[in-house]
């Protein structure tokens, strides 16, 4: 295609008499557009901020699940239990975050779920009506023994947050990957992590933090037609990518300059036709994937791990690539996974400690603490054009973690019979109804 640029056009422009009133008003418009977006930002902080106020200001209760001795239920279980959490939606300007975790503390492991005290009485019936024998007590928070500052003489400690490498669409591999073809007997992806767990030594602690939140209308329309594109382009079709506010701006001025370019017109019978795409069977099995992926409820998710311990024993074999490596197996090279975020965890890397480590420390020990997200170290002008950019949709820094029910299924469930995981606190005896006769008074 040739194309040859002519600027004849501009010369009746700017020697028309009303180009000066015309540039008057083209400034007045995008002065007032500007002025429209400053606003919008400004709203934007200020409605983020009262939604931070208002889950600050919730109580919460924290709750130690004891498994039943004799579970034989395996995922689908607690697949169940999280569809049940997903009616805990508030009323305020902001849903409020649910947390469940998995500590061991001396090798010895912990089942807890934190949640806003009204509703507390949802999420102790959503445990019962899949585990009927297990017990269910409010405990302190144990994260009140552990130092706030870092470094600190008695402690050190790594942590990280962990992100999905590949768009929201694809899932990671869950439990239903891990069941054998022919006997169905499940293969419990969750032992390897609790293995990990169970052999640390005294003065050594885990914790993983699973903090869940409710989508908004609007974000699950967008994930839904993010999945959409993904599987058009995996059938081989043309996908037009919808253009972001900034690159709109972007391209106006070459549209305008193309607007005023004379083409020659391509050769007829010069276009090749389209060859129809075969779909191959693993593009198949994708494509199955990421339809049972948003056929189910799915939550914004922030997963978080740290590994503190006392700095006599204090082992990154043990407590760093163990843990990492007990976590690849929920990852898919075709598919998805989860890795530490680089901007969000306290070491440059996993063999080597950095004088820059203590205040990334004391940061991700505070959003544990506070259940929070994301605590990456920046000053203040980094933070507010980092808000600037991404309402512009420029940068993709906020990109927010969807995980589906059967996601978190597989990452948090509590260990069947079979697993024989000894250290997991259980049960110490079956719970009864008492008798329809017992007098109440």
């Amino acid at each position: 295609m040739d194309i040859t640029i002519s600027a004849e056009w501009l010369i009746p422009i700017i020697t028309d008499p009303l180009f000066p009133l015309i540039s008057m008003m083209i400034l007045a418009i995008l002065g007032l557009l500007f002025l429209l977006l400053i606003f919008r930002i400004a709203m934007h902080s200020y409605t983020k901020r009262l939604q931070d106020q208002y889950v600050a200001k919730q109580e919460y209760v924290l709750l130690a699940l004891d498994v039943p001795r004799n579970n034989e239920q395996g995922p689908e279980a607690v697949e169940r239990m999280f569809a049940y959490l997903s009616g805990a939606k508030g009323t305020g300007p902001a849903e409020l975050p649910i947390s469940v975790e998995i500590i061991s503390v001396a090798s010895h492991i912990q089942f807890l779920i934190r949640i806003a005290s009204q509703f507390r009485d949802l999420a102790e019936a959503a445990i019962y009506a899949s585990y009927p024998d297990a017990e269910i007590v409010e405990v302190e928070d144990y994260t009140k023994e552990m130092p706030d500052k870092f470094p600190n003489d008695k402690y050190d400690l790594w942590g990280a947050d962990f992100t999905l490498y590949n768009k929201n669409a694809y899932p990671i591999r869950t439990y239903t990957n891990f069941e054998h073809t022919m006997t169905g007997e499940l293969k419990d992806p969750m032992v390897d992590m609790l293995e990990i767990l169970g052999k640390l030594q005294e003065g050594e602690q885990v914790w993983i933090q699973i903090i869940i939140k409710h989508s908004a209308d609007k974000e699950i329309k967008k994930g839904k037609k993010e999945a959409e594109m993904v599987i058009k382009k995996l059938m081989g079709e043309k996908v037009k990518t919808p253009k972001t506010m900034s690159e709109q701006l972007i391209n106006l001025p070459l549209e305008f300059l193309q607007a005023a370019t004379i083409m020659t017109p391509p050769t007829p019978g010069s276009a090749t036709p389209e060859k129809q795409k075969t779909v191959s069977p693993g593009e198949r099995k994708i494509i199955e994937a990421i339809q049972n992926k948003v056929s189910k409820i799915s939550f914004e998710t922030k997963i978080r791990i740290i590994y503190i311990a006392e700095k006599e024993v204090f082992n990154k074999s043990r407590g760093i690539i163990g843990v990492l490596g007990a976590l690849n197996t929920v990852n898919t090279l075709d598919m998805n996974g989860l890795m530490p975020d680089k901007t969000a965890k306290t070491l440059v890397n996993m063999y080597e400690t950095s004088k820059s480590s203590s205040p990334k420390q004391t940061a991700i020990m505070a959003a544990y603490k506070k259940r929070g997200g994301n605590w990456k170290i920046e000053s203040q002008f980094q933070k507010d054009w980092k808000k600037f950019l991404e309402f512009l949709t420029i940068s993709q820094a906020s990109k927010k973690n969807v995980l589906n029910i059967e996601e978190l299924a597989t990452l948090y469930h509590f260990p069947v019979i079979a697993s024989r995981v000894p250290l997991v606190k259980k049960t110490g005896s079956k719970r009864g109804e008492p008798p329809f006769s017992l007098p109440t008074k």
